[in-house]
């Protein structure tokens, strides 16, 4: 999704062959707000605390991600817009469902993220 966002392309091949349903729904979507307003991710984008749990041809993944250090610049001008490092979404929790698919590759098939978790702070 990041690198569809910073190559301003809603048609990028790797999110678009990582995700599925719900999943290719959710990365469009936020990759549509960035090209939309011109912007690029910049920063770091840090995941922790992830587990992992798969049953057959499905895995649930849950995992923090810390965001206080990830801005969006504008493709334009190159100004980057710095937000708050306490904002909500700097302590989200992420829920995927994943499945495997013939090839063996495991694909985000959902996404739900839930903002401002306690235990998530950095």
């Amino acid at each position: 999704m990041k690198r569809a966002s910073a190559r301003n392309d809603l048609k990028d091949p790797a999110y678009l062959f990582y995700s599925k349903a719900g999943g290719t729904k959710y990365a469009a979507t936020q990759i549509g707000l960035n090209i939309k307003d011109n912007l690029a991710p910049t920063g770091k984008d840090r995941y922790f605390d992830g587990k992992v749990a798969v049953e057959g041809g499905t895995a649930g993944l849950v995992t923090c991600r810390d965001q206080s250090k990830v801005f969006s610049k504008d493709r334009k001008t190159n100004k980057v817009y710095r937000d708050d490092p306490h904002a909500k979404r700097n302590a989200s929790r992420y829920t995927m469902r994943l499945e495997k698919g013939a090839a063996g590759v495991w694909k985000v098939s959902s996404v739900y993220v839930t903002e401002g978790v306690k235990e998530c702070r950095p």
